[in-house]
């Protein structure tokens, strides 16, 4: 299977389990990596043949900013869902790490990898 990869794209939204992180926006970093047949996109050399991984984009940060997330795996379940609706795509693998707040110490990252198909 081909795979279109978009690597350290940054959402900002409001997330965590504590009420104290939610007031805050933050920044996570999204991977995904889309699997579909890029076979038709690359002899015709048209974007209508692929997906728009632009549009892919676009979607992710506005998912971020549609409502609040308590955890990082509802974050990445709904890119998944999004990315999945998507005709050509069949299977998608989405990875999502998030920079706690300095009040909760000496962790550099905390992330979920999923992978989700038709």
């Amino acid at each position: 299977m081909d795979c279109i990869v978009i690597r350290g794209l940054k959402c900002e939204l409001q997330i965590g389990v504590e009420e104290v992180e939610r007031q805050y926006s933050q920044i996570c970093r999204v991977d995904l990596e889309v699997m579909l047949d890029l076979k038709p996109a690359g002899a015709a050399d048209s974007v209508e043949q692929t997906v728009d991984y632009a549009l892919l984009c676009r979607q992710v940060h506005d998912i971020g900013k549609a409502r609040a997330y308590h955890l990082v795996e509802a974050f990445a379940e709904a890119v998944a869902g999004v990315v999945l609706a998507h005709e050509r795509v069949r299977q998608v693998r989405v990875f999502v790490e998030k920079t706690p707040l300095p009040l909760q110490g000496k962790l550099q990252s905390v992330g979920v990898q999923i992978e989700r198909g038709k």
